[in-house]
């Protein structure tokens, strides 16, 4: 009997013609179904329509076409191993066996030159991998071709000649095991048989399928003489179409024969006959075999929307250039030009949002949305898509298609610790691993002990290298400094020994002194982490067989990675990947020992191919890749990522690829099959079709046009569609804005109905845009509520971090909000030269010793050994330019610091509704000093007023009523700069007033930003300059110096003061000028300048 060939161009029907055939039962009902399908998502979509139509979907077997061949193989045939060691990944080994010995040969020059170059194991497991797929895809579309090379004849094409000796090599007496071979023997068999002798599936069932090979077409056929074969293939077009032409086809047909080439083209659909190369091949093969056909499936489109049109246009074959109208209003095809990624789906999601709002009966299960490559995407749908449970915007969706490395942490993790081997051991690479709940959970590291953690590392300068010989090994001086060994030294002698900045043991080792009590155990833990790391990784660095591997690599999961329910699986997967070694090495004879980085390309290209499967069809929105056979119908199809460049896909052919050099019918191409792919989801969208690119270059504006497919449709719109008041070009595309907050959105600007946002976030951002008044900080709808009496309760500390940044302690205080981490990113990279902090920190410590008069020498040797100075001669060399500034400065503060310091003293004020408490030192008999080696700055100045006013309101017998503040001129280091404040008459008074303030910054956030409001004072105060000058030299230091990139950067970028007010333009207020006054004016009334 002849194969049914069922076709239609909707796939609902073909699967109610599957399930009417499915009706008539089996001769046994343990019989399971066969229907072939080529992917996961079509076997869950078919399995819930039949489920719909038969009430149940049971006992029904889904095999891919090549699963399904090696079964039939099985069933028919006698002693084939599952495993004949032609499958790639064995013949990847085998080549990897034998192609040492065949370079010496003449026919492989020209792969002896490129295995010859540094790296050659790598290329040579590359080479055999590209091979073995190769040699598969040979024995499914040149099966001739391989049988030749069987029998001994020689080619005269070179890349063949050599291609056949490998061959040839690779058969060793398996002549009859090649899929080829396997496939001749199989097709013999099935036409010598007679009808009934063979253990066949009572009924075959081929489902969605759009393009086959050869091979399994002729098995297709053969079957059918033994059992019901039955193919449904889904059609765009009802006519004789698989003859019609391209333009590109077209234009070459006319050069060889115009006749010919008239007789193909008239009566056609371009975009048919642009796309459909694929799947008119495929039909082209079913009907050579002569099949019964079912083609009373097809149903003309119902509605006049542009979208059916299109289908209808390619259902019959037509055209009518220039005149058909379409609606103003018609939306069912929609083009969206974006910025970037991230834009592309954040615009989805309102035009989800707004579908849903329009169309009541539209479900999340009715959208299907498709990319070129999902990974890219995945991380900004989950961005983007992911809201709590309780968010009105929130979607259902889930995403399919994903590797087992993208979606598996151990995987990554497993890499991760792979990676290490070879590498630098930086800071940040190995700390990223305890980011890994499974990794610490082995070591007992707790979550909250991470941060802590860190902090040692950071503090104890740790940057990258194992110890000083990893240093040598890389060609660098042995200097321990910086290195992981170092840095552990340092903790564990500081657990064991008291810190002391100036002490260094054996030479080389300062305690760090952050170590005690319950932290100890924290300590512990870590440093088996990291000792057992170290250990581990150095024993890869031995080359071993395939099977040894495995059992390395299995003992790397089995020390750093803890098991539990939820990281079960994803272990498992990593496990089977291992597993195969075994396999592979028996299989193939390879027993070379290789190196560590063969073995993790071969797993990483495994882990990247392979996926779960899941998250197809599972009710919410599904998000997956385009892959072939994947004509899924769905009332709304979406296809993002849609970029010129990106779809269609380019699939370079190898040089020696002797399919590239000559094409035949069947032959797969990335090309076409991408081409068709589109195709088949304009016609599988049944009331939308949604498409996104990226259009618009993010650097300049300039325009990127969309993938080629993608221009073919508008042109073809523009072609044989119109409106009456517009290009239809423009009617469908939307360019959209680079920022999801611009005001166009929300009704601002130049409003249209194609811009639209339901993101409330968005929109409070982009009122902010618009509005040009002084209202309250974005942050910050209303003022807090009054705080607890408590806080009035104030310590002259708490005072001073207020109008430090009166915002910053705001978020602390009252909402519990820090907007940095307290511990700060990791840094891989030790110091060459003193800057910043670091300077600071050392000078700050020289200055101490100086005045003290000790000997600095056991402090300098701290600090080498501690990684805080550069190493070697450029550390002393920093060190000692640095001593002499620090000399000059202890000269100048000399006369000032002679005489003995009072007793510290305590303050205890009660300030109208306020009590402030404290302790201030440095009192001498006439005046109250601060000095620091740095820069005078707006902070300095006002811990020098609070701790001023403070002291003259306490009026303490015996103090004085004067405070120096000395600091450097950061121009010319080393010169000091001298303020003094003289004694003030109402310091009551003034303080209260700042404590006012203070209870009002409680509330809400104060436009009080101490660096502008004191250069905006400064100013005013200068008779030369007005308000206007004033504000202008403020501004100045509110944004920074944009002409040398943002450095220094402005007093704005502070994150607290970003938070609450943005870039306003007019944050420097009237309420801003109004403090700036009110807390400035009166320390510049008593500050005179003594330097």
């Amino acid at each position: 009997m002849p194969i049914n060939l069922f076709t239609s161009n909707r796939l609902e029907h073909l699967s109610e013609a599957l399930a009417e055939t499915l009706g008539t039962p089996l001769s046994s009902p343990l019989q399971p179904e066969t229907i072939v399908v080529q992917s996961r998502g079509m076997q869950r979509w078919l399995s819930l329509e039949l489920a719909r139509k038969q009430g149940v979907c049971a006992n029904v077997d889904f095999p891919f076409p090549n699963t399904f061949v090696h079964d039939i193989v099985r069933r028919i045939l006698e002693n084939v191993p599952n495993e004949t060691g032609f499958e790639p990944p064995a013949l990847t080994w085998r080549i990897m066996k034998v192609l040492p010995d065949l370079l010496k040969r003449d026919a492989f020059q020209q792969l002896q030159r490129y295995l010859q170059e540094p790296g050659r194991n790598l290329k040579r497991l590359q080479l055999a991998a590209r091979l073995a797929d190769l040699y598969d895809q040979y024995s499914l579309y040149r099966h001739e071709m391989i049988f030749r090379w069987g029998k001994g004849v020689t080619p005269g094409n070179p890349d063949e000649r050599w291609q056949a000796e490998l061959w040839r090599e690779l058969l060793g007496g398996r002549e009859d095991r090649h899929r080829a071979a396997l496939g001749k023997i199989l097709l013999d068999t099935l036409q010598k048989t007679k009808s009934g002798d063979l253990d066949l599936p009572e009924r075959v069932a081929v489902f969605g399928i759009s393009a086959l090979p050869p091979f399994h077409v002729d098995l297709l056929h053969a079957l059918s003489g033994h059992t019901e074969v039955n193919v449904f293939f889904l059609n765009p077009c009802r006519e004789f179409w698989t003859d019609i032409l391209g333009k590109r086809q077209e234009q070459e047909a006319k050069r060889q024969d115009a006749q010919l080439a008239m007789n193909f083209s008239g009566g056609k659909n371009s975009l048919l006959a642009s796309m459909g190369r694929l799947g008119g091949e495929f039909l082209n093969l079913l009907q050579d075999r002569e099949p019964q056909e079912h083609g009373d499936l097809f149903a003309p489109p119902e509605e006049s929307s542009l979208l059916r049109r299109i289908q209808a246009d390619i259902l019959f074959l037509q055209e009518n250039r220039g005149h058909n109208q379409i609606e103003k209003k018609d939306r069912s095809i929609r083009i969206h030009a974006c910025h970037s990624p991230r834009r592309e789906v954040e615009v989805l999601q309102d035009h989800l949002l707004d579908l849903f709002e329009n169309n009541h009966g539209l479900k999340p299960g009715d959208i299907l949305i498709m990319a070129p490559d999902i990974e890219p995407y995945a991380p900004y749908i989950q961005t983007v898509f992911d809201l709590p449970a309780d968010d009105p915007k929130r979607i259902p969706f889930s995403i399919a298609d994903r590797s087992f490395r993208q979606e598996n942490e151990i995987a990554e993790t497993f890499f991760a610790i792979l990676d290490l081997h070879g590498s630098r051991y930086g800071a940040a690479q190995v700390m990223s691993l305890l980011e890994v709940p499974a990794v610490r959970s082995k070591f007992g590291i707790k979550e909250n002990d991470l941060d802590l953690i860190q902090y040692w590392v950071r503090e104890t300068r740790i940057r990258w290298a194992k110890d000083a010989k990893q240093r040598g090994k890389l060609g660098l001086p042995e200097y321990p400094q910086n290195t992981w060994q170092a840095g552990l030294d340092r903790l564990l002698l500081g657990y064991a020994l008291p810190g002391n900045d100036d002490q260094v043991y054996h030479d080389a080792i300062v305690p760090y002194d952050g170590v005690e009590g319950d932290r100890a155990e924290v300590l512990g833990d870590f440093l088996d982490f990291i000792q057992r790391l170290f250990e581990r990784i150095a024993a890869l660095g031995r080359k071993r067989s395939l099977q040894e591997w495995r059992a390395a690599l299995e003992a790397i999961l089995d020390a750093f990675f803890a098991v539990d329910d939820e990281n079960a699986a994803q272990v498992q997967v990593v496990r089977r990947a291992l597993a195969d070694f075994d396999d592979f090495q028996q299989q193939s004879g390879f027993d070379e020992a290789i190196e560590l980085r063969l073995v993790k390309y071969h797993l990483q290209t495994k882990l990247h191919s392979e996926g779960y499967g899941f998250g197809f069809l599972t009710g919410g929105v599904t998000f997956c890749s385009m892959l072939p056979m994947r004509s899924i119908p769905a009332k709304v199809v979406c296809l993002i990522g849609m970029n010129n460049g990106a779809y269609p896909r380019s699939s370079r052919a190898l040089g020696f690829d002797l399919m590239a050099q000559k094409h035949q019918a069947g032959d797969r191409s990335r090309r076409h099959d991408d081409r068709y792919l589109f195709l088949e989801s304009l016609i599988s969208a049944r009331e939308t079709l949604y498409i996104s690119y990226v259009g618009q270059s993010i650097k300049d504006n300039s325009v990127i046009p969309p993938s080629v497919v993608v221009s073919e449709l508008l042109e073809y719109i523009e072609t044989n569609y119109e409106m009456p008041d517009r290009k239809i070009a423009e009617h469908l595309t939307v360019k959209h804005k680079l920022q999801a907050f611009s005001p166009v959105y929300f009704g601002g600007g130049e409003k249209s109905e194609q811009y639209f946002s339901y993101s409330e976030e968005n929109k409070v951002a982009a009122e902010t845009l618009l509005s040009s008044t002084d209202g309250p900080p974005v942050f910050f709808a209303n003022p807090l509520p009054e705080p607890d009496e408590s806080l009035r309760q104030v310590t002259l500390n708490d005072l001073y971090r207020f109008f430090r940044n009166p915002v910053e302690h705001l978020f602390n205080k009252r909402l519990g909000v820090k907007l940095y981490d307290a511990v700060q990113n990791m840094t891989e990279k030790e110091s060459f030269s003193l800057y910043g902090l670091d300077r600071y920190l050392i000078a700050t410590g020289m200055l101490e010793k100086k005045r003290a008069g000790e000997d600095e020498a056991g402090y300098k040797s701290a600090r080498l050994q501690s990684g805080e100075l550069p190493h070697g001669r450029a550390g002393d060399s920093e060190y000692d330019a640095l001593s002499q500034k620090v000399d000059y400065f202890v000269k100048k503060t000399e006369p000032y610091l002679q005489k003995k310091p009072l007793a510290p003293l305590n303050i205890d004020l009660a300030l109208g509704a306020f009590h402030l408490t404290g302790t201030i030192e440095d009192i001498y008999a006439d005046v109250h000093i601060l000095y620091r080696y740095a820069k005078i700055k707006a902070k300095d100045l006002l811990r020098a007023w609070l701790h001023h006013l403070a002291l003259s309101s306490q009026a303490a017998p015996g103090y004085p009523g004067t405070t120096i503040l000395i600091g450097v001129n950061s121009a010319k280091e080393g010169v000091w700069l001298c303020r003094c404040l003289e004694t003030v008459t109402n310091p009551g008074k003034i303080l209260t007033n700042l404590l006012e303030i203070y209870w009002h910054g409680l509330r809400k956030p104060l436009r009080f930003f101490p660096d502008s409001a004191l250069e905006y004072v400064q100013k005013l105060s200068n008779p030369k300059k007005d308000e206007l000058d004033a504000l202008k030299a403020a501004a100045q230091v509110w944004v920074g110096d944009q002409r040398a990139g943002g450095w220094p950067p402005g007093e704005r970028d502070d994150p607290y003061f970003q938070r609450c007010f943005g870039y306003e333009e007019n944050a420097l207020n009237e309420e801003f000028k109004m403090l700036a006054q009110g807390i400035w004016e009166p320390l510049l009334k008593y500050q005179k300048d003594l330097s």
